[in-house]
């Protein structure tokens, strides 16, 4: 909703979005409660100053193979081989792409 807010997307890209995540089968819940991606999230928050970006991003880099996002900076910081490192994806071919790139 930030990229909305901003101006950045509009209002029917996000619901696209929120459909995919809440109706598609393939997506699991992921809690963000986990020792693991607290820790993560904790390792980025210096170059994440949204804590819930910190989530996000630390909650994919501990559970999923892919993180695709709308947000540009999320998609820089995960083309940041400094960030990678701090943040230490649990799979070692952990990789971060706009959605657009799947068009």
């Amino acid at each position: 909703m930030k990229l909305a807010a901003s101006k950045r997307l509009s209002h029917e890209r996000v619901k696209q979005g929120l459909n995919a995540v809440l109706f598609d089968p393939d997506f699991g819940i992921v809690q963000f409660t986990e020792p693991e991606i607290l820790s993560k999230a904790s390792k980025i928050r210096e170059e994440i100053t949204d804590f819930i970006d910190c989530l996000i991003f630390s909650s994919a880099a501990a559970k999923a193979d892919i993180f695709l996002t709308e947000d540009q900076e999320l998609q820089d910081l995960g083309l940041d081989e400094h960030m990678m490192s701090r943040l230490k994806p649990t799979n070692p071919e952990f990789r971060v792409y706009g959605s657009r790139r799947l068009a």
